[in-house]
């Protein structure tokens, strides 16, 4: 019966499989609006029942994407975060790197797979909910971050910070930038935007100390950017194929 049930199981989460990975062939080449569900399913080689079974609708299918970024929000943590590369860093400075590649990671699909999701999320409270769930990885990445920042004293006014409205006020400038490159499709890199939001809401967190001389120089002699780039280009198609 245990192993019948378990097979059942792995089954169940193949043809799941199967179905995200038609859907997101589809949609990125015909877009969207473009692909119907009964052409999701043909193509998966399934029924529309089957189809609804495993997602609510089409949107889902987006929604499960980024739901999977948590997957290489904790990668990156462990192998680049935590790593000795970067174990000089201060961990503000960790915060704006993390932000930046999270940033990347989301926006790999482009501008309508943002598009589509955020106005899905605005329709939908309880995929809202579980998208901005505090016990997701990204935000316990962020708070382990932060409270170390705080541990360390590296924040201006740093007994009276509350780690959780700090990371309710990164959330928002993250997901403004994201929401306004989508809505508008910026040409500029959405990750530039960000850089730019961060460094003046840094300055004023760390009392006019970010970045930090010590920081600045490590991560231009380190080249720790061009590492996350290139960590970025091998782990992003690997995401955006469900193969992490």
């Amino acid at each position: 019966m245990y192993i019948k049930s378990n097979k059942r199981k792995l089954q169940a989460a193949n043809t799941r499989q199967n179905i995200y990975r038609s859907a997101s062939y589809l949609i990125t080449q015909r877009g969207f609006d473009n692909v119907t569900v009964e052409e999701i399913a043909e193509n998966a080689g399934v029924s529309v029942g089957a189809f609804y079974h495993h997602f609510k609708s089409k949107e889902y299918i987006i929604a499960h994407y980024f739901k999977n970024l948590d997957l290489a929000y904790q990668q990156f943590f462990n192998e680049f975060l935590e790593t000795p590369l970067t174990q000089n860093l201060s961990s503000i400075y960790k915060i704006m790197i993390f932000m930046i590649f999270a940033v990347k990671v989301s926006s790999y699909k482009g501008s309508d797979y943002l598009r589509i999701f955020y106005v899905s999320a605005l329709k939908d409270q309880k995929l809202n909910s579980e998208m901005s769930g505090r016990d997701r990885i990204y935000f316990k990445v962020m708070r382990n971050l932060i409270e170390t920042a705080i541990k360390h004293g590296e924040l201006a006014g740093n007994n009276d910070i509350d780690p959780e409205v700090l990371i309710n006020n990164l959330w928002t400038i993250s997901r403004g930038c994201i929401i306004g490159w989508a809505m508008d499709r910026y040409t500029e890199d959405v990750c530039i935007v960000l850089r730019s939001c961060l460094f003046f809401f840094m300055k004023g967190l760390t009392g006019n100390k970010y970045p930090s001389e010590e920081d600045t120089r490590y991560c231009n002699k380190n080249k720790l950017f061009d590492k996350i780039e290139a960590y970025y280009e091998e782990i992003a198609p690997k995401l955006a194929s469900h193969q992490i």
